[in-house]
């Protein structure tokens, strides 16, 4: 079965928005979504089902004068997404 969808966003606010105005559904991360699934303005519609995991890139121009804080950065992401897997 083929889909066409009517809205695509790089945009998770547009995709939001656009699910509450009901143009249809969307894949959202929880997190973009939450404030919206509790007050009601969205429901999830397939609880049992989520998205394959993908990878993540954290993308900065160099090692060589990295700030002390986005080597933090780099490493608290890195170690909280070692601990949801």
């Amino acid at each position: 079965m083929a889909v066409e969808p009517k809205v695509s966003a790089g945009d998770f606010t547009i995709l939001i928005q656009a699910a509450q105005a009901g143009i249809g559904i969307a894949l959202l991360p929880e997190l973009e979504c939450q404030g919206a699934l509790r007050d009601g303005r969205l429901v999830r519609v397939l609880p049992d089902w989520s998205a394959k995991d993908g990878i993540i890139h954290l993308v900065f121009p160099s090692r060589r004068g990295m700030l002390p804080g986005v080597r933090a950065t780099i490493d608290l992401l890195a170690g909280a997404l070692k601990a949801q897997v």
